[in-house]
C-alpha cells in the first residue's frame, strides 16, 4: 500500500512540474478558497453563531402560531397571551414582546432605531441582567412606567459608554423615558441579530411613542396579533 502510495505521490508531481501554469493557478484557487472560507465562517461566528446573552438559551423556546399554513413567532394576541400564561403548564415563566421602531433623539440628530416593547416578565424568562442598572420588571409594565433599557452597542455608539447614564433621561417619539439599565454586550433579543433590538420597553408603555393601544377594545382583541411569546421549559421536560 505504500508502495502504491509512493508512486502516485512521484506520478502526481512528475504531471504538475510538467504543466507550471496549472499548478499555479489551482495553488492560487485552494489558497483563495480556503481565505474565503475562512473569513465567512469568522463573519458567520461573530455574527450568526454567536451567544446571543441567553442563560441556558436551550431551555428556552418560542411559542409559534399556525398563520395561512405556515408557523410565525410573532402572531399572538393580547388575550391569547394572556389565557395560554393563565392556563399553561410547560414553562417555569413565560414573556410576551413586541418589535417596535421608534425615534431616538440627541442633540445632533433623531435616529429610527429597532427596539422591543416586552411585559414584565421577559428578562427574567430569557436569565438576561443588565450589566448597568437593571432590566424591565413587572412593576415596570403594570404601572406603564416610561423606563427604558439600552442596548450595549447602543450605550457605546450614541451614549459614549457613560457609567452614569443609569437616572438619565432619553427621548423616545417626542417622550421622556429614563434610562434604568444596559443590557450585556452580547444581548439583542431572543432571535440575536436577526432583530437587532437597540432598546427595550415596558409593554404597558409602548402606547405612549405610538405602539400597541393601549384601548381595551384593541389590546384584548384576537385579531390584533402582534406578539412573539417565549417560555422557559420547566426543569423536568424537554422540548
Amino acid at each position: 500500500m505504500l508502495q502504491g502510495f509512493s508512486s502516485d505521490l512521484q506520478l502526481a508531481a512528475r504531471r504538475l512540474a510538467a504543466t507550471p501554469l496549472f499548478t499555479i493557478f489551482a495553488v492560487l484557487s485552494l489558497a483563495a478558497g480556503v481565505g474565503v472560507t475562512t473569513a465567512v465562517y469568522s463573519v458567520v461566528d461573530s455574527t450568526l453563531l454567536k451567544d446571543l446573552g441567553i442563560r441556558h438559551p436551550h431551555d428556552v423556546v418560542f411559542v409559534m402560531t399556525p398563520d395561512a399554513g405556515r408557523l410565525v413567532m410573532d402572531a399572538l394576541s393580547g388575550e391569547d397571551f394572556r389565557i395560554l400564561r393563565s392556563a399553561q403548564r410547560s414553562f417555569s415563566s413565560i414573556a410576551a414582546s413586541a418589535a417596535i421602531h421608534v425615534g431616538v433623539a440627541s442633540p445632533a440628530r433623531t435616529e429610527m432605531l429597532d427596539g422591543e416593547a416586552v411585559d414584565g416578565g421577559y428578562f427574567s424568562t430569557l436569565g438576561v441582567r443588565a450589566v448597568i442598572g437593571r432590566t424591565i420588571q413587572a412593576s415596570d409594565d403594570r404601572s406603564g412606567a416610561q423606563v427604558v433599557v439600552l442596548s450595549h452597542g447602543l450605550w457605546q455608539s450614541r451614549l459614549a459608554s457613560d457609567p452614569t447614564i443609569v437616572g438619565r433621561t432619553l427621548r423616545l417619539a417626542g417622550r421622556q423615558f429614563e434610562v434604568i439599565g444596559v443590557a450585556p454586550e452580547s444581548f439583542e433579543g431572543p432571535l440575536g441579530w436577526f432583530t437587532g433590538a437597540r432598546l427595550w420597553v415596558p409593554l404597558a408603555a409602548a402606547s405612549s411613542i405610538g405602539h400597541l393601544s393601549a384601548s381595551a377594545s384593541v389590546a384584548s382583541a384576537r385579531d390584533t396579533r402582534r406578539f412573539m411569546v417565549v417560555g422557559r421549559l420547566r426543569p423536568d421536560l424537554t422540548v
